[in-house]
């Protein structure tokens, strides 16, 4: 709210003295600007991987986990179900609600006969129906050879033009692959804001009728009917 606002914190020293200190410097040294001004919007991306690669997907999930704190994604993987929800379930409603579809391709994600047939397969789908407007992205992680596969055929992520095991380590290998994805991603984003602008129900829906200040916050109402006062 302060950064929004424009207004220095009073922060103590050990001595007891007060000290105006302006935030938006200090945040973003913890943080980029465009996670916090809402100008990026999360595309929700769908992990697929072996159980076999759970170390593997173990290191990956601090990127994404970064690459969430920065507003690019919203991610989902089947690490999230708790324990009572239906497995199955949460995975086809989570495949069919994704705009990124990111596999990690190894030789134990080629043989699971689940992921070809429910997880690769709605990818599949999703992009034959929405083409450019779907994100499917396969980061080798394996050096193994794709010839003779259709997998081929879909964009295949090398980080720095080779599988994540021939780099220096995993971890370095996948830091790499999400500097590789992270501007795909905010194309992506770029793209749907623009869908969403130009989306004549969208805009029906959201009526930005009013605006005021409040503590420094600023606060906006969405809705179709009269505003309430905030």
């Amino acid at each position: 709210a302060a950064e929004q606002g424009g207004q220095s914190l009073a922060l103590k020293t050990s001595q007891g003295d007060s000290l105006a200190v302006k935030p938006t410097p200090q945040l973003n040294q913890a943080s980029e600007p465009q996670a916090r001004d809402g100008s990026r919007l999360p595309l929700k991306t769908f992990l697929s991987y072996s159980h076999e690669d759970k170390a593997a997907k173990g290191i990956f999930q601090n990127n994404l986990t970064v690459m969430m704190k920065k507003n690019y994604i919203e991610p989902w993987h089947d690490g999230l179900i708790e324990t009572g929800m239906l497995w199955r379930e949460e995975v086809q409603e989570n495949l069919a609600r994704m705009d990124v579809f990111v596999g990690l391709l190894t030789t134990a994600f080629l043989v699971s006969d689940f992921i070809e047939k429910v997880e690769i397969k709605a990818a599949r789908d999703k992009l034959n129906k929405q083409g450019g407007d779907f994100l499917f992205v396969l980061i080798l992680v394996d050096d193994i050879s794709l010839d003779g596969l259709d997998l081929a055929a879909y964009q295949i992520l090398r980080p720095g033009g080779k599988a994540v095991c021939k780099h220096p380590s995993r971890k370095a290998g996948f830091n790499q692959a999400q500097k590789d994805l992270e501007p795909i991603l905010l194309a992506r984003q770029a793209l749907k804001k623009q869908q969403n602008r130009d989306d004549p129900r969208l805009q029906r829906h959201v009526n930005v009728s009013k605006m005021q200040q409040a503590e420094g916050i600023t606060i906006i109402n969405f809705g179709m009917g009269s505003p309430t006062a905030a």
